[in-house]
């Protein structure tokens, strides 16, 4: 039982460390996605507001 109590002990350390040691390198990664998703979604916007002139003039032109 002490041993079993023991190991718990241990594990709980181990996530605090964990915890402190790779909670910075989560919000740091989740930071890097975060400003990757915007840069994709401002990139396809200006792609998609320059190709809805485009559209337009294709379709006068015909």
């Amino acid at each position: 039982m002490v041993g079993y109590l023991n190991y718990r002990g241990i594990q709980m350390y181990g996530v605090q460390i964990r915890r402190r040691v790779c909670g910075p390198f989560i919000s740091l990664r989740l930071m890097i996605n975060l400003i990757n998703c915007s840069i994709f979604v401002y990139f396809s916007l200006k792609t998609l507001l320059w190709l809805v002139p485009l559209c337009e003039a294709l379709l006068h032109s015909v």
